[in-house]
């Protein structure tokens, strides 16, 4: 079977130490070739970006209610009415540590989400436990 994959540009806000809400463009990116696994990929410069690979489940649960441990954590903003999500981000980078928080609009993310879901329902995810201990024992 061929790999599918969904992309989506999603309008978000990045928001700044200073208070500042700034818009920027985020790709989000699902594949049948990591099915628990969603890429969110900023671009920060020209041919640079910083990516975060992060659960699945984590992004669809977050839009409901508080998810995710660690370096990605994804929750309703309070007062919205379940109208607009939080996505927290960080990790190494060239600089050190990185760190992001971004607000978007919940449609746009359970927009993503269901074009995901048609590819692979939820608990229909499957392991290739051969390829992954390939990649595991390469080091990738």
């Amino acid at each position: 079977m061929r790999d599918k994959t969904v992309t989506d540009q999603v309008r978000m806000h990045y928001l700044s130490n200073d208070g500042l809400a700034i818009p920027c463009m985020v790709r989000l990116s699902y594949t049948t070739a990591a099915q628990f696994e969603v890429l969110l990929r900023i671009d920060v410069a020209d041919g640079i970006h910083n990516d975060w690979r992060f659960s699945r489940e984590v992004l669809g649960r977050g839009v409901y209610e508080p998810a995710g441990l660690g370096d990605v954590r994804v929750w309703p903003v309070p007062g919205s009415d379940g109208a607009e999500t939080c996505i927290s981000v960080s990790g190494a980078c060239r600089q050190g540590v990185s760190h992001a928080v971004f607000l978007c609009r919940a449609t746009d993310l359970l927009r993503f989400l269901i074009r995901t879901y048609k590819l692979v329902v939820p608990g229909h995810e499957v392991i290739d436990f051969d390829d992954a201990l390939a990649d595991l024992l390469s080091g990738e």
